[in-house]
């Protein structure tokens, strides 16, 4: 990208870090994983503000990103969802189990990996779906326990 955008995106990943617990650093390495794992640079900041929000509700933070971020594009990696991927992310984010059951009404990852290879979908498309989904949840729902 050019230095007008690199520009912007500074720009854009200082407002990221006023999230409560987050930090530059966090955000910067974490838009860049998510980059690796096929995200755009929109979708990145998209996401990190969604589980940013997500673990904020549950008192987590910048460690806690960046191994959810980790985790995930681990598992966008991966043929299949597998439970070794998305134990460590529930741990830090239990809401994910809540966005799991609404979207294939389990949170068994074979079941997930059936269901999604049956749609022809991939991994890549069910982290994308459940950090969608997460970033549509209010804090305010996740703080009252709703």
């Amino acid at each position: 990208g050019s230095a007008e955008e690199a520009g912007k995106q500074f720009a854009r990943f200082k407002e990221l870090a006023k999230l409560p617990g987050l930090g530059f650093k966090e955000i910067a390495d974490a838009s860049l994983q998510l980059q690796a794992a096929g995200f755009s640079a929109a979708g990145a900041e998209r996401s990190i503000r969604a589980i940013g929000n997500a673990l904020a509700t549950v008192g987590k933070g910048r460690e806690d990103l960046m191994a959810v971020v980790v985790q995930l594009q681990q598992m966008s990696n991966k043929a299949n969802v597998v439970a070794t991927d998305l134990k460590p992310i529930i741990e830090r984010i239990p809401q994910v189990a809540t966005v799991m059951q609404n979207m294939f009404k389990t949170v068994d990852s074979e079941m997930i990996s059936k269901q999604l290879k049956a749609a022809g979908g991939s991994t890549h498309d069910f982290v994308q779906q459940v950090i969608e989904e997460l970033g549509g949840m209010s804090a305010l729902k996740w703080v009252r326990g709703f």
